[in-house]
């Protein structure tokens, strides 16, 4: 009979293997628009978009012309505006995760904002902030799982 420990491996490969197949959710909102979007998030349920419905902004389909288009994480934006103040913007990600120089930048004709910062991550709504990256929370979970194995 198969011990605690091996359905727990069964069951962390099949987590990992069910979030890859299905769709990324994240929150998509703009603090100029929305104040809970800010610095200090306040999420809110309408503020969660399923990113396979949407598509790359205009400003980045031409550079992104030949690959796959569909998003492949979440993005934190942070901005200061040129008239002062910070901008954060939340939305999905389309683009190399390895190369954020096309999927993060703005639109040029948005001259009023200079981009700070670009944060990326790739689970369900994971840019609420700036979140461990996935790396680590791998790193946490091999961890966790040679103690549980010894």
């Amino acid at each position: 009979m198969p011990s605690i420990k091996y359905w727990f491996i069964v069951a962390i490969v099949a987590t990992t293997l069910l979030t890859n197949v299905f769709a990324i959710q994240c929150y998509q909102c703009q603090s100029g628009e929305n104040s809970k979007c800010g610095l200090r998030f306040e999420p809110e349920e309408s503020m969660k978009i399923d990113c396979s419905s949407s598509k790359p902004p205009r400003h980045i389909r031409n550079a992104l012309d030949g690959q796959n288009v569909e998003a492949t994480g979440c993005m934190k934006q942070t901005m200061e505006s040129t008239l002062g103040g910070i901008y954060i913007a939340r939305s999905c990600y389309f683009g190399d995760l390895a190369n954020k120089e096309v999927g993060c930048q703005l639109d040029p004709n948005n001259v009023l904002m200079k981009l700070d910062r670009c944060d990326v991550c790739t689970s369900d709504l994971c840019n609420a902030s700036s979140t461990i990256t996935p790396i680590t929370i791998l790193i946490l979970c091999i961890f966790g799982l040679a103690r549980l194995l010894s």
